[in-house]
């Protein structure tokens, strides 16, 4: 399964900008982060100034944005 995939099945909020996804910093998220030694090697965090606390952001992760650059 894909980062994307296991944080949809498991629940979590995502968002995105174009093809980088981000998710909130939690314990969860991070155990399920962790089990993608690719992401997670490249994580960043910022603070959401929307919504408030800290995300991740993962680069290319936003599994979507994808499918429709293929689908064209």
């Amino acid at each position: 399964m894909s980062l994307y995939t296991d944080l949809v099945d498991a629940g979590i909020e995502v968002s995105n900008h174009e093809t980088d996804l981000y998710f909130p910093v939690t314990p969860e998220s991070t155990e399920i982060l962790e089990r993608h030694p690719l992401q997670y090697s490249i994580r960043e965090t910022f603070v959401n100034r929307v919504v408030g606390g800290r995300w991740y952001d993962i680069p290319f992760a936003y599994e979507p944005a994808w499918d429709r650059k293929l689908n064209k």
